[in-house]
């Protein structure tokens, strides 16, 4: 697979040239698409990422790291963000970073800190 660059990740790992909800191919495409899109996130986030507060010249700013060595799973991470809207950066090979005010804010909307509970749908425990 080729280097992912910001908002031309591999869509075709979504989408198989015809709409992903009619195929079923798409792990996102059961459901409400931006729900689950927002949990399919939310998962990777708490698995490999991290929100991080920083202190920029006493400025407090927030920012959200995923990293991992598949290219595979950064790619459809990478084309979840592009349909929630948010914007990311390649930081290295394999990590993408959220650092616009605006995204991290909307991240917090579904994300926040790990410390929170996560309010997954559709999913049931069993003892």
């Amino acid at each position: 697979m080729s280097r992912i660059t910001p908002n031309t990740g591999p869509a075709s790992f979504l989408n198989t040239g015809r709409d992903a909800s009619t195929t079923g191919s798409s792990p996102l495409s059961h459901g409400n698409k931006h729900q689950a899109t927002e949990e399919f996130v939310c998962g990777l986030i708490h698995s490999d990422g991290c929100r991080v507060v920083a202190n920029d010249r006493g400025i407090r700013s927030i920012r959200y790291h995923f990293s991992n060595r598949s290219e595979d799973i950064i790619g459809l991470f990478t084309v979840a963000l592009d349909r929630l809207g948010i914007h990311w950066t390649p930081s290295t090979k394999y990590i993408v970073s959220v650092y616009r005010k605006a995204d991290t804010a909307r991240l917090d909307e579904f994300v926040g800190p790990k410390d929170r509970a996560v309010p997954w749908t559709n999913v049931h425990y069993t003892a």
